[in-house]
């Protein structure tokens, strides 16, 4: 209804009507929708789960990105500053050179900033070298390793529960059949509807 509400009625308002936060707000509900595929898919909830668990962990992932990066800038704009780019990316200030070495890191358009800096400097193919192996195929790679270590972990724990809910189930069934059986019946004999009933309904 909300996303026939959005499609029709709002569309033949005119737009001094569409600037009311009453239509607005149909159209942010429409976006309450998307819970319905968490509740029928449990897999849904556990990646989610799993990606809020790591946030913590990839955090600290992040302050050792920005440490590397910001030490690297510092190195490039003491170093590499006259060396003229082709791209928009560069040494000339700190900022700048942050912003190129996470460029670097990422490995996007890495070849414009490389290049130019190699020819001036033989030395600085190490330095970039050493750099990309540190933070795209380390420091990066850590935070899929926090991610896909949490998300196991939040899996295992819903296999526990699920493992504990069926056992707590047969439990109960166990003691229903106990009761009949060792109850106080007055003929103390369980006949045979009387344990399909059972087992029938819980």
């Amino acid at each position: 209804l909300l996303a026939v509400a959005d499609t029709w009625v709002v569309a033949m308002l005119n737009q001094n009507l569409r600037q009311l936060l009453v239509f607005r707000l149909l159209r942010l509900i429409r976006i309450m929708r998307v819970l319905r595929a968490f509740r029928a898919r449990p897999e849904l909830r556990v990646l989610l789960e799993g990606l809020a668990a790591s946030l913590r962990s990839m955090v600290w992932v992040a302050i050792l990105l920005g440490f590397t990066i910001y030490t690297s800038a510092i190195l490039g704009v003491s170093c590499f500053k006259d060396v003229p780019m082709e791209s928009r990316l560069g040494f000339e200030s700190v900022p700048e050179a942050m912003l190129t070495m996470f460029t670097v890191s990422v490995l996007a358009d890495w070849t414009d900033i490389v290049v130019p800096v190699v020819e001036e400097f033989w030395w600085a193919g190490i330095f970039f070298v050493v750099f990309v192996i540190f933070c795209t195929f380390g420091v990066l790679n850590l935070i899929i390793g926090v991610i896909m270590e949490r998300t196991t972990l939040v899996q295992q724990s819903y296999v526990a529960d699920v493992a504990h809910e069926r056992d707590c189930y047969c439990m109960g069934k166990v003691k229903e059949a106990a009761d009949v059986i060792f109850g106080s019946d007055e003929d103390e004999i369980i006949t045979r509807d009387e344990l399909k009933q059972i087992v029938r309904h819980p």
